[in-house]
């Protein structure tokens, strides 16, 4: 019983810290959660955390396997930083592009959290790192692994939940934050956040000097 505990809190510790960090998932969370309201933001962050938990099984699974094929590491790695900087171009230059709104012209909140959930490369090395770590330390328990991803589940629907609700609540009471929020708080946001993994990465693999 308390292993189980244990498997449950680490990952719902590990997933809340995750999701609280700026991210497109929490922004169009945000959107949903203004356009339509509590019960439909609900739906969508169930999509989202379904398809995580799957991320995270099966990372779990294969972790030491995933580690193994550094090129595959590393370009997912790459991939994390160019994925940022494109979010922050297309922000800044076509703010209104990627809504919540288009999207949900066409699927429902629980479907857009899948799909959106699903194309989100940044979770993979995340959770591949994380895991293996976890595994090679021995801090969690393979036979309760279903409490640890469960556990992961619930922090990251609280993480999001948190963000969207602090971004609905400093648009509400600073007008200057939401007028600028898409055109240049988030562009910079995701600009910064790809320059540090881009510089990270260059470090990590290339910078060979001492």
């Amino acid at each position: 019983m308390i292993t189980s505990l244990k498997n449950t809190a680490l990952g719902l510790v590990l997933s809340y810290l995750g999701s609280l960090p700026m991210g497109y998932l929490n922004l169009v969370g945000y959107q949903v959660y203004q356009k339509s309201g509590w019960e439909s933001m609900a739906q969508y962050l169930l999509g989202v955390v379904v398809i995580e938990m799957g991320i995270i099984y099966v990372t779990f699974r294969f972790a030491q396997k995933l580690i193994t094929y550094r090129k595959l590491h590393r370009a997912l790695e790459a991939l994390s930083a160019v994925f940022m900087v494109v979010l922050a171009v297309v922000f800044f230059t076509q703010p209104q592009t990627l809504t919540a709104v288009d999207f949900q012209q066409h699927a429902t909140p629980l479907l857009l959290g899948i799909l959106l959930s699903g194309v989100n490369i940044i979770q993979l090395p995340f959770w591949t790192g994380w895991n293996l770590w976890l595994l090679q330390k021995e801090y969690l328990v393979r036979n309760r692994v279903v409490f640890y991803i469960v556990g992961a589940g619930i922090g990251t629907f609280l993480g999001m939940l948190t963000l969207i609700l602090a971004l609905d609540f400093f648009a509400s009471q600073f007008l200057t934050f939401s007028r600028y929020l898409f055109t240049l708080i988030l562009p910079l946001f995701f600009f910064t956040m790809g320059s540090y993994q881009g510089i990270v990465y260059w470090r990590k693999y290339y910078n060979t000097t001492v």
